[in-house]
């Protein structure tokens, strides 16, 4: 083999694997990406499940603070409502009455209700609160649900 010939051959491999590495690295951002993306999903859903659930086991919701606060109450028999749960967007989560993280990482929430039966949640997400030093990765999603109270009054 001559010198000409260890030359090209080296060249050639030298193509192909700067060519499988960048595609290795193309293919693992996307990875990232979709993880991060699928995280806020999941962490979405069960916060949005958890708050519907709520919704769906009481007889009344009222919004307050300018769409910020979901008060939830059961209208009892004989002793008088009662308060099924509350959330409140607070310092970019979403807390339940008692204080629990319900969801983190919230840049917006609104809950609106037109009716006082009807309640539409809404909140967007962000994978890691827009770090500066991640800024290649970030993902953010916005999720929108409506829950219906099921447990209304009876009308005579």
């Amino acid at each position: 083999m001559t010198v000409t010939e260890l030359l090209i051959m080296l060249g050639v491999v030298l193509v192909v694997s700067l060519a499988a590495a960048s595609m290795y690295v193309a293919s693992f951002e996307t990875w990232s990406q979709a993880g991060a993306k699928l995280a806020l999903q999941r962490d979405a859903d069960l916060a949005v499940c958890r708050i519907v659930d709520d919704v769906r086991s009481g007889s009344e919701v009222e919004v307050l603070g300018n769409g910020t606060i979901l008060t939830i109450t059961r209208q009892a028999t004989s002793v008088g409502d009662s308060t099924v749960n509350a959330y409140a967007f607070l310092n970019g989560a979403i807390k339940d009455m008692h204080g629990n993280v319900v969801l983190d990482n919230v840049s917006t929430a609104i809950f609106e209700s037109p009716d006082g039966e009807r309640v539409r949640i809404g909140a967007r997400l962000l994978d890691d609160n827009q770090s500066p030093q991640d800024y290649g990765d970030d993902s953010s999603m916005y999720i929108e649900s409506l829950a219906v109270c099921r447990n209304l009054p009876d009308v005579d």
